[in-house]
Order: structure tokens, then C-alpha cells, then sequence
């Protein structure tokens, strides 16, 4: 979860909810296009998923080292090949 309080607004409480998506880039030629595409896969499954969290999408055969490096302990991660 990213945000779980409601802010006040006035005299209205309002609730902000953040989804986040993230993956790798390397120095290997991919275009950012590529790049993009993954992250932005990433994002509308965060919000498909319930919002308020953050999705990686990781290049196929990334590790799952560098998955907890890259994201710290947040959201779910999983290689791009494995999604359901």
C-alpha cells in the first residue's frame, strides 16, 4: 500500500491512492519505447489490481535480485514472461 490516509480538503476528506509502475533499463541497445512499454505495463496493472501500489515489469530472465534491489520490498514483482 502506498497511501492509506484520507487528506482534508476543506471541510471534505479526500483520499489519494498512487499506482506506480517500474521496470529496468540497461545498456544493451533496447529502445526506450521497449522501456516505456514495460513500465507502462506495469502501471495499469497496479491499478487493475486495486491501485495504491507499485507493479514492476522485468525483462525476461531478470533475477529476482535484481527485482528486490530494483523495487526495495514493494509490490508485487514478477518477470514479464510469468504474468497471469
Amino acid at each position: 500500500v502506498v497511501a492509506d490516509e484520507a487528506m482534508t480538503c476543506g471541510a471534505e476528506k479526500v483520499t489519494v491512492t498512487t499506482s506506480i509502475g517500474i521496470t529496468i533499463a540497461g545498456n544493451d541497445g533496447e529502445t526506450v519505447d521497449a522501456i516505456m512499454k514495460r513500465a507502462d505495463t506495469a502501471l495499469y496493472r497496479a491499478k487493475h489490481e486495486g491501485r495504491n501500489r507499485v507493479e514492476a515489469e522485468l525483462r525476461e530472465g531478470a533475477s529476482a535480485m535484481t527485482a528486490g534491489a530494483m523495487a526495495n520490498g514493494a509490490g508485487n514483482l514478477r518477470p514479464a514472461d510469468a504474468r497471469t
